[in-house]
């Protein structure tokens, strides 16, 4: 894998367990036309952390069950362009497909893949989220979502209605251009807007 001074190339990083599993879809990457990216596998999450820390445009293709050894938000915040792919081989339970931004399957073929990655390469190159501008009500919704609070506890907490709260919400998901509670978490960190000790634990 090289690795430039820029980093401007986009690292493709195959995690799982198996080695058969990480070949094949390394082979099947290989043969993608038009998809410009340096490939690589990693076998521990020491050796991930790493390519994260160090590059700032890569895209893990993951185990779901690998993964969720791991603390994805720490992850993320490691490398400002970081984006997780779920690579489903066996069952995998919803629990473990949270935060993702793309599947992929071992049934896919090659062009699936390679257009679910492109995909993700062209939205790293649009303009981050960092300038959202939220207002102090949005931004004290958007705390208690993070936090796993329901509708309902957030409205009784700031003492707004139930559909005031989905209101904001749904303004505030349409900022971020996110459609899950785990990327607006991701997106309020990247923008600053939370720390990680605002997290649960």
């Amino acid at each position: 894998m090289s690795n430039n001074s820029n980093n401007r190339t986009t690292q493709i990083v195959v995690a799982d367990n198996s080695a058969v599993v990480r070949h094949g879809i390394m082979t099947l990457l290989r043969q993608c036309h038009g998809l410009d990216c340096d490939i690589s596998e990693v076998t521990t999450i020491e050796q991930l952390q790493a390519i994260a820390a160090t590059h700032n445009n890569v895209i893990v293709i993951i185990n779901p069950l690998l993964g969720h050894q791991m603390d994805m938000a720490q992850l993320r915040l490691q490398s400002d362009g970081v984006q997780l792919v779920a690579l489903i081989s066996t069952v995998v339970g919803h629990q473990h497909l949270a935060g993702y931004d793309a599947r992929i399957t071992i049934e896919d073929s090659a062009d699936d893949i390679a257009h679910k990655l492109r995909q993700l390469i062209d939205r790293h190159n649009q303009p981050h989220h960092s300038n959202v501008s939220l207002t102090e009500r949005e931004k004290q919704v958007t705390l208690c979502a993070i936090r796993g609070m329901t509708n309902r506890a957030i409205a009784q907490q700031l003492g707004l209605s139930i559909h005031t709260v989905i209101t904001h919400r749904r303004n505030i998901n349409h900022k971020f251009k996110v459609h899950t509670t785990s990327a607006l978490t991701i997106s309020a960190l990247k923008s600053g807007l939370v720390t990680l000790d605002d997290l649960p634990d």
